[in-house]
């Protein structure tokens, strides 16, 4: 059985972070930062369709259909918002049985963060990475992991995923 996707793309984050040891190259160093964030990406984005089609081999492709639905825009406006740990004044009186954990704002946090990280890779050639900055990014992306299998059935968590999708129609609500 392969490797889920997202395992393989951090897997490549720590492979170009670590593939010059002495000064590395600049490109080594902001595709590993791009694996990394999109590492986190896929990675939600597959909790979120399996939490909300379901887990059986039968919804694979289900899964993949909806998966093309997610926008990184959507994606990080939500997860701005639990990283704060409040939700909107409407969801919150309408679910205020929901606390959004600690935990769940840093993996929210590192989604936003990551985010950033890549735009800058991406983008902004004058703001050079160093490699201690690079690792460091990209062991965040593994404690989201981590973390993430500690909260994953937790209502906030699962509203997270669901806000992932759809928070442009839920945020006002």
């Amino acid at each position: 059985m392969s490797s889920p996707y997202h395992r393989e793309l951090l897997a490549q984050a720590v492979h170009l972070a670590g593939k010059e040891r002495r000064r590395p190259k600049q490109a080594s160093l902001r595709r590993a930062v791009s694996a990394a964030y999109y590492a986190l990406f896929h990675f939600l984005i597959d909790e979120a369709c399996r939490n909300i089609v379901g887990t059986t081999h039968q919804r694979r492709s289900l899964r993949h259909v909806l998966m093309r639905a997610f926008s990184h825009t959507t994606m990080k406006n939500a997860s701005k918002t639990f990283s704060g740990g409040n939700l909107p004044a409407g969801l919150s009186t309408t679910l205020s049985t929901i606390v959004v954990s600690s935990e769940l704002r840093e993996v929210a946090g590192t989604f936003v963060t990551l985010q950033d990280e890549r735009h800058r890779a991406d983008y902004d050639l004058a703001s050079p990475f160093s490699k201690s900055e690079v690792t460091t990014l990209i062991r965040s992306v593994q404690d989201a992991f981590e973390l993430w299998e500690t909260i994953k059935s937790d209502d906030a968590s699962r509203l997270y995923l669901v806000a992932l999708l759809s928070w442009d129609q839920l945020r006002g609500k």
